[in-house]
């Protein structure tokens, strides 16, 4: 004969282990492979630069990504991929400014003030 309470046992902890595989299946795919670059752009005398274009170009693929500068002068570039990048900065008014190879690994958060 089958036990009810038995039964409902096994249920349960039938629930309980796949609640726990698809609790660790989310983790897993919550892991950021991705890289961001923030900063604040300048001017020679320290001021704030708004409107700027923030541009980043992933060296190996040609791809760039851009970001527009806040009224504060900052920027973010998100979802990069692990690589080295070169960055430019253009404003009107402004010598266009340039870094070159700006690495980036998978999770990075850099924070890169360009004057």
């Amino acid at each position: 004969m089958n036990d009810p309470q038995a039964h409902s046992s096994r249920n349960r902890i039938s629930c309980f282990y796949l609640f726990i595989i698809i609790l660790f299946a989310y983790s897993a795919n919550a892991q950021e492979f991705r890289g961001s670059i923030t900063g604040r752009v300048t001017d020679a005398a320290g001021a704030t630069v708004q409107g700027a274009r923030v541009s980043a170009t992933n060296v190996a693929t040609n791809l760039a990504t851009w970001a527009t500068t806040d009224e504060s002068g900052n920027y973010t570039i998100l979802f990069l991929t692990p690589g080295n990048y070169d960055l430019a900065v253009e404003a009107h008014g402004f010598k266009k400014l340039l870094r070159r190879a700006v690495e980036v690994h998978v999770g990075d958060k850099l924070t890169l003030d360009l004057a």
